[in-house]
């Protein structure tokens, strides 16, 4: 793993223990794949595809001066090959899945990771329910995850993977089936589009042919778009306070947050105030102004 800067400065942070030997004595993991996520912590965190106790991968967390600790090691009933980019969920635990492994064969799981290291598999896949994801999965603004698979999603014939939802607690839903004909092998995740539909790429197929190249797909699920973020206005009270109108969604609940510094990392923005908005409208008074120079707000809809 490294750092570069945008002039050019590259600077190694880490390197992973090499192939040589038994893989199950490989205690950092080796050949990452996804790129690296950050964290709720402001750590980076990532999966390597081997090594590890079992040498069927691990989840690893890295500072951004080098400091690396193994998590989790995947142990082929729980999970064999992470390839995807791990995502946050909303307790600030980190989801994944594996390509292979799981407890009805080799046929790849859905995970999830605390920050200390506490794994817990959510679904371990089957050919009813698509085989070998190759991607990460996503948030919907449901609080559901999103992903593909590349490999069948039945016995049927031409089947060639899935578009999939599940929740957090593991219940799974087969959204779409690949059978070439309109596209095969998704091997990267869905995107969430800004009309809440999903949209993706397959490696193969797109017609019959079997020369067809790959598609590129859109799949409504009828997901409710994202809430826009409020607009905030800020005018003067008494004693130079700060006065901010949030002008939102009737009903929904919105959060400010303050903050004097906008250096990276941006760790200390603290929140204000939580409201709900009446009548379109949720208003806050910051009386903390004296004495800062400068006052940063953002606002957000949790």
């Amino acid at each position: 793993m490294f750092k570069i800067t945008t002039d050019g400065v590259l600077t190694p942070l880490f390197s992973f223990e090499g192939l040589s030997g038994s893989l199950s004595t490989n205690t950092t993991g080796a050949s990452p794949y996804a790129r690296l996520t950050l964290g709720p912590d402001r750590n980076l965190y990532g999966t390597a595809y081997l090594g590890g106790s079992r040498g069927c991968g691990t989840v690893f967390r890295i500072t951004t001066n080098g400091t690396f600790t193994p998590l989790a090691s995947f142990a082929g009933t729980n999970g064999t090959g992470p390839k995807g980019t791990l995502v946050v969920g909303p307790d600030n635990s980190l989801y994944g899945t594996t390509m292979n492994g799981g407890i009805h064969g080799d046929l790849g799981t859905v995970f999830k990771v605390t920050t200390n290291g506490v794994l817990t598999t959510l679904l371990s896949f089957n050919y009813d329910t698509g085989a070998a994801p190759d991607a990460g999965v996503i948030f919907g603004p449901d609080g559901n995850l999103y992903g593909t698979t590349t490999a069948s999603s039945s016995l049927e014939a031409g089947a060639q993977g899935t578009v999939f939802r599940l929740t957090t607690n593991g219940v799974l839903t087969t959204l779409a089936n690949f059978t070439t004909s309109n596209g095969s092998r998704p091997e990267a995740s869905v995107t969430l589009g800004p009309d809440a539909a999903l949209y993706g790429t397959t490696y193969l197929g797109g017609s019959d042919d079997p020369n067809a190249a790959g598609v590129f797909y859109r799949l409504d699920v009828g997901l409710a778009p994202a809430n826009n973020p409020p607009r905030v206005s800020i005018s003067w009270g008494a004693g130079g306070a700060a006065i901010l109108g949030l002008a939102s969604t009737p009903g929904s609940t919105n959060r400010l947050w303050a903050t004097t510094n906008l250096s990276l990392p941006l760790a200390q923005w603290q929140v204000l105030a939580t409201n709900v908005a009446t009548n379109g409208l949720s208003q806050f008074t910051d009386t903390n102004t004296s004495g800062n120079p400068v006052r940063f707000y953002r606002a957000s809809t949790p």
